[in-house]
C-alpha cells in the first residue's frame, strides 16, 4: 500500500497542561497503545513485550544503547526487531527498534488513565515516513510509500 495513511490519534489529558497523543497498532499481530513522542530520537517498545515473539538484535553497532530523556539518568536498552509493525493500513516488515523498561511511565498512565503504554513512536520513525500531525481532525498522516 503507498501513499498517505491516516491513523486515528486519542488525546490523552493527563491534566491541564500536559497533552499526550495515542496511536494503536499492532506488533506481531499482537495489540499495541504507542505515544507519540517527537522529542524521542528513538522508536522504543516497552522490554516485557519480549513475549511478543521479537527477535534481539545483535552487533558491532546495537549491542546495547545507552537512553536518556523520559527518565532521569541512563537506562538500560537493547535492539530489537518485530516481524511485523502496523500502524492504520500501513505494515512494516522486519521493524527494528529499542527495548526500554517504561514501566514507570505505564504506572503514570494507568494511575490517570487506566491505559497501559507499549511504547513510544520517536522522530527516527516519524521522519521515516515524512509524518504530520493534524491535531485539528486528531490524525496521524503517514507517507508509507517511505519506510519499507
Amino acid at each position: 500500500m503507498t501513499g498517505k495513511i491516516k491513523i486515528p490519534v486519542k488525546i490523552i489529558e493527563l491534566d491541564r497542561k500536559s497533552i499526550h497523543l495515542l496511536v494503536e497498532g499492532h506488533v506481531n499481530d499482537l495489540p499495541v497503545n504507542l505515544i507519540i513522542d517527537t522529542g524521542a530520537s528513538r522508536t522504543v517498545f516497552d522490554s516485557s513485550l519480549k513475549h511478543f515473539s521479537l527477535e534481539s538484535v545483535k552487533s558491532d553497532d546495537t549491542d546495547k544503547v545507552s537512553s536518556a530523556g523520559i527518565m532521569a539518568g541512563e537506562i538500560e536498552s537493547e535492539f530489537a526487531r518485530a516481524r511485523s509493525f502496523q500502524l492504520g493500513k500501513s505494515r512494516f516488515e522486519n521493524f527494528l527498534f529499542v527495548l526500554i523498561d517504561l514501566d514507570a511511565i505505564n504506572r503514570l498512565y494507568r494511575k490517570v488513565t487506566g491505559i497501559e503504554i507499549h511504547g513510544l513512536l520517536g522522530s527516527d520513525f516519524l521522519m521515516d515516513v515524512n509524518a504530520l500531525i493534524d491535531y485539528e481532525r486528531s490524525l496521524l498522516i503517514i507517507n508509507s510509500q517511505s519506510l519499507v
